[in-house]
């Protein structure tokens, strides 16, 4: 049985925590011990495959991945680089006429953003539409940041109050900015919804290119992103005409919020152990709270050692060409 904060609210978990299962509490907890599980370890469960578009090259991925541990583009594996790989250093340095080019495919890091595409061309405001007439009766708004057509930092009134960004209204017709964004996005905030939220570009003729559709928790969006570097063509498509990227993803902490939500942990034991921390560590008794907290590492230990009889993996990324052997060296 997969686990939902509704099994969890009918099982022993509120007991053992003191609390009522309406206690608002409860899932504050469960939220707080999972996402420090999450953070401890690729368990079961917290590692997916799952296949992306890019668009531009470039690929935003869904708020749901944390890292990206492997790759694979036209049915080859690429190589994953972080964000300091484009700085590393060489032996002898490089004369000033001198220009390296990495022709190796590979995936590079590319930091946080709060929309999954760029704006694109000049003279561009967004648009953002409420997905269902519940979110506009309800007055729910966006709030886009940025800069504008001259690079200036964007700064509108709210009211009596001043504000970075322009807060835009949630209407199912669509509701167009008073701001130019040409000069970038760069946060993005939004009302706790019922439904999705889409924003995209706008010329003022016709929609352009979507740059965020954001779930209805989802109040501070912020999104890894990864460029292809060197693929010049590939044969097998999707999304439009784009390559696809076949990748293994290392899953984080979304928070549950409605009785029907999932946890991405299943372990039951696991997550009201890491529940009850949270509950010590907030009431003071630390000592208690890493007792517990140990507890519920190894429960997941134990189910990762079960649901994969003790085989595993070693994945390692080594400069350029090295083989195993270098990479290795001194372990085999």
């Amino acid at each position: 049985m997969r686990l939902t904060l509704a099994n969890l609210k009918a099982g022993r978990t509120p007991h053992v925590l003191g609390v009522c299962p309406t206690d608002e509490r409860l899932v504050q907890w469960l939220n707080d011990g999972q996402q420090r599980l999450m953070n401890r370890g690729r368990w079961w469960g917290t590692v997916a495959r799952a296949i992306f578009c890019p668009t531009d090259g470039c690929l935003t991925w869904p708020r749901e991945v944390a890292n990206i541990e492997a790759t694979k583009v036209c049915g080859t594996v690429i190589p994953v680089r972080n964000l300091w790989y484009d700085f590393r250093q060489f032996s002898g340095a490089l004369k000033l006429n001198e220009q390296y080019t990495d022709m190796e495919v590979q995936l590079q890091d590319r930091g946080m953003f709060p929309t999954v595409a760029d704006i694109s061309g000049t003279s561009k405001h967004v648009i953002a539409y409420a997905t269902n007439a519940a979110d506009e009766t309800a007055g729910a708004r966006i709030l886009v940041q940025g800069r504008d057509e001259n690079n200036q930092w964007i700064r509108t009134t709210d009211g009596a109050d001043v504000v970075d960004g322009e807060w835009i209204d949630l209407t199912v017709a669509g509701t167009v900015s008073t701001n130019h964004f040409d000069g970038g996005i760069t946060g993005v905030q939004k009302d706790e919804t019922d439904y999705d939220v889409l924003l995209y570009q706008y010329s003022g003729t016709a929609v352009e290119r979507l740059l965020g559709r954001y779930q209805p928790n989802e109040v501070n969006p912020y999104y890894r992103r990864s460029y292809i570097a060197n693929l010049d063509c590939c044969s097998s498509t999707c999304c439009d005409g784009t390559f696809q990227v076949d990748a293994i993803v290392k899953l984080q902490h979304v928070p549950v919020a409605g009785d029907l939500d999932w946890f991405i942990l299943q372990n039951e034991s696991a997550l009201r152990l890491g529940a009850l921390s949270s509950k010590l560590e907030e009431i003071g008794e630390t000592e208690r709270a890493e007792v517990e907290f140990k507890k519920a590492i190894r429960e997941l230990q134990h189910e990762l050692e079960t649901m994969t009889g003790q085989k595993h993996t070693v994945i390692t990324s080594g400069h350029g060409t090295a083989l195993p052997s270098r990479s290795f060296a001194g372990f085999i």
